[in-house]
C-alpha cells in the first residue's frame, strides 16, 4: 500500500457497531465526507455506496484485515460484502483485499463455493513465515539474538510485530505467555 491511494481498516472483536464507527471514521479522516463525522452511525452497505461515489484519479485499495471478526459480530457480512461489490464497487477504480490470520476461515468463509463472496476474487495470496534472512530487518537494535527471537516467535509476522525485545530472552517470552 505504500505510496498507493489506500484505505487500512482493522477490524477488531468488538461488536459491528464498534467495527463501523472505526471504518467510517477511517474514511472521513481520509476524505473529509460530512455524511461519514461522526454524527451518525452508518451501516456497511452506506459506507460502501459512499466509497463508490468517490472521484478517484488512481485506483483505491482497500484493505479488511482480521476479516474474520467481521464475522464474530455479523455471520451476514459476506452478503453485505457481496451486494455492495456488485452494485457499487465491481465497476469502480477500486480493489478490495480482505485478509485474516484464520486460514481456515478465509477458505470456508470466503472462497469456499458456497460462500456469497465466491466467484470474485480476482487473486490470493497465502503468505509464508518470514525466513530467516529477513529477520534482522524487523529489528533496530543489532545486539539482540536473533536466533533465540527467530525460535521464539515461530517465523510468524504477527508474533514478530508484538514482540517486545528484552535484554534477557525470558523476559521477551513473556510478552506471549501475557
Amino acid at each position: 500500500m505504500k505510496n498507493k491511494d489506500s484505505v487500512y481498516f482493522l477490524a477488531t472483536e468488538e461488536n459491528e457497531i464498534k467495527n463501523i464507527k472505526t471504518f467510517q471514521s477511517i474514511l472521513y479522516s481520509k476524505y473529509k465526507i460530512p455524511l461519514l463525522s461522526d454524527n451518525k452511525i452508518l451501516n456497511w452497505n452506506d459506507l460502501f455506496y459512499i466509497v463508490s461515489t468517490l472521484e478517484l484519479k488512481k485506483k483505491l485499495i482497500i484493505v479488511i484485515d482480521e476479516f474474520q471478526y467481521l464475522l464474530q459480530s455479523n455471520k451476514g457480512f459476506p452478503s453485505i460484502l457481496r451486494k455492495v461489490w456488485d452494485e457499487y464497487l465491481k465497476d469502480k477504480n477500486i480493489m478490495l483485499i480482505i485478509s485474516g490470520s484464520t486460514l481456515p476461515m478465509i477458505k470456508r468463509e470466503v472462497l469456499s463455493y458456497s460462500n456469497p463472496l465466491y466467484g470474485r476474487r480476482t487473486g490470493q495470496i497465502n503468505l509464508k513465515p518470514i525466513k530467516f534472512k529477513y529477520f534482522k530487518d524487523f529489528f533496530e537494535d543489532k545486539d539482540v539474538d536473533l536466533i533465540k527471537l527467530y525460535s521464539l516467535t515461530g517465523e510468524i509476522p504477527k508474533y514478530i510485530e508484538i514482540l517486545e525485545v528484552k535484554k534477557n530472552i525470558r523476559e521477551s517470552k513473556k510478552t506471549f505467555e501475557g
